[in-house]
Order: structure tokens, then sequence, then C-alpha cells
């Protein structure tokens, strides 16, 4: 394919993407590129989704606004249920700055325990994320820097005021198109989370390090393939009986199909997960796991989108932390997002 026609086409990704799956495809309709970060709902890539009508005005973007809950199913163990809810998450881009993008996003998380069916609140935490980033594009490349600055709070309180974290992130990323079929992608960042603590509190701050490279086939302009590699490298520093450290590696697999206006995605991975003290190498967790996950999209107006997954994970876990079983892990999510 000529490079000055890809260039043209890849600068106007936003005019040719379609709802929440960015694609871009030839005059003829061929698919050329489909954005590897927009058929999943991202946890640290999801500002780097178009909008599917930019040309609704100098500003474009998206806002959503989802519900996610997961349950927690381990043998010999009390069962747990997280509840999240993204009040609103938002990324803004303007004609008149080309490549830069002003991302929020603001959520609450509680947690709840207890026998099955009797679950009682345990506690919850309230997040707020401001994003700035940059992406460049050089003929099929792209690629780019994004900081994020947000809040933490445990919703406690104590004479001191509520216990939280500042955090603060540094990530990089890029996009690289080989052919009209094969691509190449991956990101990485460096976090850093500073704590606000009482006299009595034993863990201070934490740093952690995400990297997850990945490559797509497009095989045809309905159906494509991903296959994906995580790692994150965590530290929690501790006043004493020493810091702990978090290793957490998966590899996945995924498939994405376009039906007309329907799209789909189902993808597996399998992963391990360790937990322990970096000073007497004690192991707190130990857990061998693997998933499967569905997902769909479908937009019910230019403007509006619908979005759900359904997830469930397998593990099997050791160590003085855990009830040493085996157990599911089931996951699910709602979305709906507005495009400008």
């Amino acid at each position: 394919m000529n490079k000055t026609l890809f260039l043209f086409l890849v600068l106007s990704l936003p005019i040719a993407s379609m709802a929440s799956m960015n694609v871009i495809r030839e005059n003829s309709g061929k698919v050329i590129s489909v954005n590897p970060w927009s058929y999943l709902d991202e946890e640290v890539m999801w500002a780097s989704v178009y909008s599917s009508n930019p040309d609704g005005g100098k500003i474009n973007g998206y806002i959503k606004a989802k519900y996610a809950t997961e349950f927690s199913y381990i043998k010999n163990h009390t069962h747990h249920v997280n509840d999240n809810i993204t009040f609103a998450q938002g990324v803004f881009r303007s004609h008149d700055l080309p490549g830069w993008y002003l991302g929020f996003s603001s959520n609450r998380n509680a947690n709840y325990s207890g026998p099955y069916g009797r679950y009682e609140y345990q506690n919850s935490t309230f997040n707020t994320e401001v994003v700035v980033g940059k992406e460049f594009r050089y003929d099929n490349i792209r690629f780019g820097a994004e900081v994020m600055g947000g809040y933490q709070s445990s919703g406690f309180s104590d004479d001191q005021g509520k216990i939280g974290y500042w955090n603060a992130r540094l990530k990089l990323f890029t996009d690289i198109q080989i052919d009209d079929h094969f691509s190449i992608f991956g990101y990485v960042y460096q976090q850093f989370d500073r704590k606000r603590i009482r006299n009595d509190e034993n863990d201070r701050d934490s740093r952690s390090t995400v990297i997850e490279p990945g490559i797509q086939y497009i095989i045809n302009n309905n159906n494509g393939v991903w296959i994906r590699t995580h790692a994150s490298f965590a530290r929690l520093e501790r006043e004493k009986w020493g810091n702990i450290k978090d290793k957490d590696n998966v590899t996945s697999i995924g498939y994405w199909n376009i039906w007309d206006r329907l799209q789909t995605s189902i993808s597996t991975g399998i992963g391990k997960y360790k937990k322990y003290n970096s000073q007497n190498s004690e192991i707190f967790y130990n857990r061998n796991y693997n998933y499967v996950q569905l997902n769909a999209t479908y937009p019910i107006t230019d403007r509006f989108t619908l979005y759900g997954e359904v997830k469930r994970m397998h593990l099997n876990e050791i160590g003085n932390w855990s009830t040493n079983s085996k157990g599911n892990i089931y996951n699910y999510k709602a979305m709906i997002d507005f495009n400008f």
C-alpha cells in the first residue's frame, strides 16, 4: 500500500473510527488498521481511544459511566464482593492542538465480605485521576507519552483526616503498523503512590512498574486476533517487618469480530501472581490462574454506545495469607459512553 495514502489515513483516524472500536479503512472499505486499545475496557490505556463523532466541533471526545462488580468464591475462605462505580471518565481532544489530549476519571470502589448472600460492608475508596498526553505520528508509527496525577482516599477518618494516597504516573506507548494486516504495540509505565499516614501506620509509599507488549493480526474486514503479555512489579514500603513485593505475569490471546454494528471479542489468558516479604522471602500469596473473558459493544446511536463484559477466573493459591485452596472469581461490567 502507498505510504502517503497510509499516512493520510492514519492521521485521519478519528474520522475513520466507528463506535468504540477505532477502525481505519481504505476508500474501498478494506480494514487496514485497528486501534489495539479500543476493543477492551482498558485500565490504563483508556485515554488512547478516540471519539466516534470527531466532527462534532472543535472539541471532541467521549464521556462514559460504568458499573463493575466482582465476586470471589474461594474454598475455605470468606466470600468477597467488590463494587466499582465510575461516575465519569472522559477524554477531550481539540483540532487546534493536534495530538494532545486531556482525560479525567472519578470512581468509588466498595468492598464487602461474609457468607454467601449475607455480605457486610468493609471499606471503600474514592479515586480521582487527571491525565495529560501527547501522541505523535511518523509514517506508520504512532507513539506518545502521558502523565497522570491523582488521589485515592480510603473513606475512613481519624484526628488527622482521611487516609489516602497521592498518585503520579509516567507512561510511554507505541503502535507500529507493519503492513495492512500485522502490527505490534505496547506500553510501559511507572507509578508512585505517596501515602498520607497516621503515626501508627506501618504501610508507607508504594512504587509499581508495568510493561505490556502485544501483536495484532487483521484477518479480514470483520475479524482479527491479538496476543499480549502483561508483567507488573510493585513494592510497598513498610516501617517494620520488611517491605512487600508483588509480581504478576499473564499472557493472553484474543479474537475480535464485527457483526455489522455489533462488535464482540473473546479472550483467554494464563498467569502467575506472587506476593512476598523482600526481607525474609516469606510468601503471602503464590497464585496460578487462568481466565476467559467475553466483551460486546453496540452503538445505540451515533453518539451513545453500550458495552458489556463477563469474565471468569479460576485460581489455585498457597501462602501464609492464603487458605491454600482453589476458587473462582467472576467479573461483570456494564458501561455507556457519550461521544461528542
